[in-house]
């Protein structure tokens, strides 16, 4: 469970080496295009990939995904730190 009230299932994601590539490189893109991280405990090597499980799926243990998009979440809209916002879907090619 994630969140401040911790209320948010989600479903932890395996840290491949494929993985781990594809968000090394997002990453780096957006700390070189200024991206600004107000929670930098949860970037590089306390990144923890997940999906939020939602009432139209989820991801099964074992299950092999593609992932076609990622989203930039910002984690203190309007300085909340008790929402969440995403600030930008991104679709993959």
């Amino acid at each position: 469970m994630f969140g401040p009230n911790e209320d948010i299932a989600v479903m932890k994601i395996e840290k491949t080496s494929e993985l781990m590539e594809l968000y090394s490189k997002i990453h780096g893109r957006l700390l070189e295009s200024g991206a600004v991280y107000n929670e930098p405990n949860y970037q590089g090597v306390g990144f923890l990939p997940h999906s939020t499980i939602q009432k139209s799926g989820k991801l099964i243990t074992g299950q092999k995904a593609n992932i076609d998009s990622v989203s930039i979440i910002d984690l203190f809209p309007n300085g909340d730190g008790c929402q969440r916002k995403v600030f930008k879907a991104i679709e993959l090619a």
